[in-house]
């Protein structure tokens, strides 16, 4: 058993994704819009194909500016990301998105852009060690 989900920026998963994608809409639909931007969409949707699959058909139900719609569900889908992710840190840092905007200009500045999907680890830190 290979759980395709556990990797969702393999080429795998977004190949299971495209054709889920394709058997719910019809590839007709998915075309015009692209490999390269439904890939996108797969990434920020992560392990969710029902968030590919609302970003796919809000683009396809537009019919016009595919790119510029693209673009917009892309940010709806991060937007979404970034509401549940501050729900959960806020018990730890009241300015979630202000840390990640600090985060991200300086790596930024140091690699001149931000390559692709990125990794936050947050480890427990006691600022008082207990005394012996």
């Amino acid at each position: 058993m290979y759980n395709l989900g556990r990797r969702p920026l393999s080429k795998d998963w977004s190949d299971f994704v495209y054709e889920a994608l394709a058997a719910q809409v019809g590839e007709e639909l998915l075309r015009p819009i692209g490999r390269g931007r439904l890939d996108a969409v797969t990434a920020l949707s992560r392990d969710s194909i029902r968030l590919a699959l609302e970003a796919v058909a809000r683009v396809a139900s537009t019919g016009e500016n595919i790119e510029e719609e693209v673009v917009k569900a892309l940010s709806d889908l991060k937007e979404l990301y970034a509401v549940a992710v501050q729900t959960k840190l806020h018990p730890y840092h009241h300015d979630y998105r202000g840390v990640m905007s600090s985060l991200r200009k300086a790596v930024v500045e140091k690699a001149g852009k931000v390559g692709g999907p990125v990794s936050l680890n947050i480890v427990p830190e006691c600022a008082f060690p207990a005394s012996r």
